[in-house]
């Protein structure tokens, strides 16, 4: 079924078919699945898989991503990029910064940071959604991609274990307390999931031609959570503190290290930076 009109419009072809679940193991599986099951021509729309509520979310490097039902956006989407290797990290980067792009246009006022390589945060670094790209390379090419993302939505608390977590519901009751207004109504996942699908479009055309030619390297340094800060991260040989500069043009992070008097680029998954950053400081920082 195709529960959202396609971005394009209600009357052209859809460019996204949107199979929408009440609850899946996964929505990056049961993607997986229904391609295999069904094929995956080359003129068929882009396959969608929503659902309300996942038995065994998946995050980035084996991580789990819990949510109660109804609580969030959980969505997985396969395209084709075929895309030379080397462009995969900007190819990412520009999918994480159209997703900033719809929640803000869905909920101006509200601001969405990113927070290196593919997560979303807000000013202060709390955590409210990430992507996760698991990807088929054929030679020389990223083919194919299963494209996964989840956002808090609705949640007004969070366990203990995630101290590091917000929603857009608490973002925007904050931006109205400050902003002294009214709050909005509560924010409904299909429609951020159809104004995050608009934003992809351009995604849906495969190879070079498909990426738009904009200044999306800058936007995302303007996004990017920490410049100018210490932080920590888990490297090959630990720990380490690095203080975050910006991004390369293909998708590493530009830091600074102390120690050795010299910037440097960061690659994910050999480095990966920490939510736990409350206890850096000045004083505690080895040198």
């Amino acid at each position: 079924m195709n529960d959202l009109p396609s971005p394009a419009g209600p009357n052209k072809e859809p460019s996204f078919e949107v199979l929408a679940y009440e609850g899946v193991d996964s929505t990056q599986d049961t993607l997986r699945q229904l391609l295999n099951s069904q094929g995956k021509g080359l003129d068929d729309p882009a396959r969608v898989v929503w659902a309300q509520h996942q038995n065994k979310g998946r995050g980035r490097m084996g991580q789990t991503w819990a949510c109660d039902s109804g609580q969030g956006l959980l969505a997985s989407v396969h395209l084709r990029p075929a895309l030379p290797l080397k462009q995969a990290p900007e190819w990412g980067t520009r999918l994480a910064l159209g997703v900033a792009q719809a929640v803000e246009a869905y909920r101006p006022g509200v601001q969405v940071l990113l927070k290196w390589p593919n997560d979303w945060v807000n000013a202060q670094g709390r955590k409210w959604g990430g992507l996760l790209i698991e990807s088929q390379v054929q030679g020389p090419l990223l083919q194919e991609a299963l494209v996964g993302f989840g956002l808090n939505l609705l949640q007004q608390t969070f366990p203990e274990e995630l101290p590091w977590a917000t929603s857009l519901l608490l973002e925007q009751e904050s931006w109205a307390k400050q902003s002294k207004r009214t709050p909005p109504e509560a924010p409904k996942a299909g429609d951020l999931l159809h104004g995050i699908l608009k934003e992809w479009a351009w995604a849906l055309v495969p190879g070079l031609e498909g990426l738009p030619q904009d200044d999306w390297l800058q936007k995302s340094k303007e996004r990017l959570w920490g410049v100018g800060r210490r932080c920590a991260f888990d490297g090959p040989e630990g720990r380490c503190f690095f203080e975050i500069q910006g991004l390369a043009s293909d998708g590493g992070l530009l830091v600074w290290n102390p120690k050795r008097d010299q910037s440097l680029i960061l690659r994910h998954p050999e480095y990966r930076l920490l939510y736990s950053q409350e206890s850096v400081s000045e004083e505690n920082i080895p040198v």
